[in-house]
């Protein structure tokens, strides 16, 4: 085991994995896989925790679960609470009663460190608010960490008792081989999740707990002038005298490389993650001997001390200040950094005023019961403050001029509830029970698409239960109806169900051989020179199969959540100015999946196209609320009251379109 003593270049560690961290949050240009950031924070952790445990092992001969779980209260607690309580009083100005309702119910979850379930759980379920504008996101991380805290202690006083009842004396060998073991099966989980479902990968710790068993390894092993005898012979291998200093820079390198290399589309963590997990591992074998070295040097300097000293307050206070100051919109780059700045300040007077005064307050440091007595007493505070806020906006919510945003919300096409809308994992089609329409309807019509598709059933089955279709519905999330093997952001992976599903729903339509096939698909992630190929091969199917087939311009996008945007100006516009809710031009996707759909259909003579963004958006700026109709049911769906509202609009451009005659009225 390495030696302890003070290691500046740790400190060094914090402050890049804050600034890499805070950069992606920023959106700062080159940190496009700052996320990375967490990654060796959870290497770290492992790192001085493992060290904390067997030092005091061998110092005393037992470990203190008490004095343990006390000294991470007093470090960590404190500063949470007080982050916590602020982000709440803060949201309780700016947000509508119901985003107050979620807020608490996230602010509670972070409280209790389980909120890296819950973001989980959220980002799996497709119909939940995007939780990039939740300020307690990133607390994620912590309730890992934390978990990690209350698992960890015990696993390495199995590992260290089992060696004593043997009798022999504490064998760093035994917990290494079992680190060893441990970081093996995480990983393992963390490739398979990665690949299936992602976000459980990303969020829970079962997939993270390697990262943190890497650290410890990097603690357990002896310093590098000790390692050969530690190591099994087939394992031994003579390393030049200037390699360890070496290592250090090529780890510096692979924190570099991913930070720069790895984005959005990255499959992580997974095997990915094996970059900044092992880079982090080699900077700290590189600082482990006696010898100052150059990346020792670099990573002690006062600027990154500063730094890694603040990183714990920095983290926790600068995405709240980023999400409450973006509101609806995009802010400059120079603005983003300026917010960073205004954390970087909170952080400051959290460390001085709060995090060290309680950390090493002198009684709470010589009894460990008061500081977990303290840990209580905050905790059940703050959760008691948190579940009255709570309270109190579920009855807000409730009231008539607040009620008609959630319910706009909460109002999905009849297809999602009845299961018809298939989802990010299904790939089987029901077509039987997914109907609209007389049933014995000698005519059929077909809605194919994804989410932007679905939509749009609302008025199709009005118009097929009026005009006598059959209605078959086709739609899948986040699958649009272009033939093309699309990576999906929000599972790490290739969206290979919805290859699987539309290959499906194509066989399917060329058994029933509908009249009319409405096609729309979201144009978020149109890239012409895969889209156009992709589009041809759909429509050269559904040409043949279908008399007729109607491609619908994609909707307007407003680039952020129209109910919410406007109960926020109903209910604190007074209080605080609130972004004017409104499309203030048109989206360059949508205008360019539009124009790929013109030239499409100009190669088939059953294919037209219908652009239904007069009716939705009739002038820029577009107003999102008329008649006393919500336009949108979040960032970029239609509500259903507003689509219902265009029905006969719709059957009249269906018509004008080449639709077949009988399919629509236009009286």
């Amino acid at each position: 085991m390495i030696r302890p003593h003070y290691r500046p270049d740790i400190e060094g560690l914090r402050a890049i994995a804050i600034l890499l961290a805070l950069g992606y949050h920023a959106d700062v240009p080159g940190f496009s896989g700052g996320y990375v950031g967490v990654d060796i924070f959870f290497v770290l952790s492992g790192y001085l925790i493992t060290w904390l445990l067997v030092h005091e092992a061998q110092e005393t001969g037992a470990i203190s679960l008490g004095r343990f779980y006390a000294r991470r209260a007093r470090r960590l607690l404190p500063a949470m609470v007080v982050m916590l309580l602020a982000t709440v009083m803060v949201g309780a100005v700016i947000y509508a009663p119901f985003e107050q309702r979620d807020l608490a119910s996230t602010a509670i979850a972070t409280a209790t460190y389980w909120s890296n379930i819950h973001f989980a759980n959220l980002a799996t379920d497709y119909l939940s608010p995007a939780s990039e504008t939740n300020p307690f996101l990133h607390t994620w991380s912590l309730s890992v960490e934390e978990q990690f805290y209350l698992l960890w202690p015990l696993f390495v006083m199995l590992l260290l008792g089992v060696a004593r009842w043997q009798g022999r004396a504490v064998n760093h060998r035994r917990l290494w081989w079992g680190a060893i073991l441990l970081t093996g099966l995480s990983f393992a989980l963390s490739v398979y999740l990665t690949s299936t479902r992602q976000p459980m990968a990303f969020f829970l710790l079962p997939a993270r707990a390697w990262e943190f068993a890497a650290g410890a390894l990097a603690v357990l092993l002896p310093p590098p002038e000790k390692l050969k005898s530690f190591m099994p012979k087939f394992l031994n291998v003579d390393l030049p005298g200037g390699a360890t200093p070496l290592l250090g820079w090529v780890g510096l390198g692979g924190l570099v490389a991913a930070n720069l290399f790895f984005d959005r589309s990255t499959a992580f963590p997974g095997v990915a993650a094996l970059l900044p997990v092992l880079a982090t591992v080699l900077l700290l074998r590189a600082g482990a001997g006696p010898a100052e070295t150059g990346i020792t040097k670099l990573l002690s300097l006062r600027p990154l001390q500063e730094i890694g000293r603040l990183s714990y307050s920095w983290y926790l206070w600068h995405w709240p200040v980023l999400v409450f100051a973006t509101a609806n919109y995009r802010l400059p780059l120079g603005v983003r950094l300026a917010l960073l700045a205004v954390s970087l300040l909170l952080a400051a007077a959290s460390y001085h005023f709060v995090e060290s005064p309680i950390r090493y307050h002198r009684v709470l440091v010589r009894r460990s019961g008061y500081s977990l007595a303290m840990a209580a007493c905050i905790t059940i505070l703050g959760l008691g403050l948190t579940y009255g806020w709570r309270q109190l906006s579920v009855s807000w919510a409730k009231l008539p001029e607040q009620a008609r945003f959630t319910q706009v919300i909460d109002e999905l096409p009849e297809i999602y509830n009845t299961g018809c809308h298939a989802d990010f994992f299904e790939v089987g089609l029901k077509v039987e029970n997914c109907t609209a329409g007389p049933a014995d309807a000698s005519r059929r019509l077909v809605l194919f698409g994804d989410s932007h598709a679905a939509q749009w059933y609302p008025a199709l089955e009005q118009l097929a239960t009026e005009q006598g279709w059959r209605l078959i519905s086709l739609t899948k999330s986040a699958c649009p109806a272009v033939d093309l093997l699309k990576f999906h952001p929000r599972m790490g992976r290739d969206y290979v169900e919805c290859s699987e599903w539309r290959q499906a729903a194509l066989q399917v339509m060329k058994e029933l051989k509908p009249d009319l096939v409405v096609v729309s698909s979201s144009a978020s992630q149109i890239q012409r020179s895969e889209w156009q190929p992709g589009m041809e091969r759909i429509l050269d199917s559904l040409s043949e199969t279908s008399r007729s087939v109607v491609l619908l311009r994609d909707t307007p996008y407003p680039g952020f959540d129209v109910p919410r945007c406007l109960a926020r100006h109903q209910w604190g516009a007074a209080i605080t100015p609130v972004p004017a809710c409104e499309i203030v031009a048109q989206n360059k996707a949508s205008i360019e999946l539009y124009n790929l759909q013109l030239e499409a259909a100009a190669h088939y003579p059953n294919v037209f196209v219908v652009d239904m963004e007069p009716y939705i958006c009739p002038e820029m700026p577009c107003q999102l609320e008329r008649d006393e109709l919500i336009l949108y049911r979040d960032s970029h769906h239609l509500s259903v009251p507003f689509v219902k509202s265009l029905t006969e609009t719709l059957a009249m451009q269906l018509s004008r379109a080449g639709a077949p005659q009988g399919t629509v009225s236009t009286d």
